[in-house]
């Protein structure tokens, strides 16, 4: 995975870009809209940590979305201190999910995406 900085996001994708084929982006609902908006991704398959935000079309059209499931009630997503779970950072059931898929090797890192997040 590839790190960079764009306009205050921290981005990890793939390097090269068809390698793994995953850009995965954590943030605020609207900021992640923004961004989605105004960057060009290369990556085929989206994995979106975030809150309840609409999607851009241009993104929707060409390529796979892969989204946090947010609390109905509030359209918001959980996250604890991940300091219990051994992470710095406040964590969400998507990402510990991933994580822990992570143990059992025989799916693909296509499949353990789908058994954390659900396909938009």
């Amino acid at each position: 995975m590839k790190k960079s900085i764009v306009q205050n996001f921290e981005i990890y994708s793939s390097n090269p870009p068809n390698r793994k084929n995953y850009f995965f982006i954590v943030g605020h609902n609207e900021e992640v809209r923004k961004f989605l908006s105004s960057i060009d991704i290369k990556e085929k398959n989206i994995v979106i940590t975030s809150c309840c935000f609409s999607i851009p079309k241009k993104i929707i059209k060409k390529k796979n979305i892969f989204l946090c499931n947010p609390v109905k009630e509030w359209g918001r997503i959980s996250f604890y201190d991940g300091c219990p779970y051994g992470f710095k950072f406040f964590i969400t059931d998507a990402e510990l999910n991933l994580y822990n898929s992570k143990y059992n090797l025989k799916n693909s890192d296509i499949e353990k995406i789908k058994f954390a997040y659900y396909k938009y």
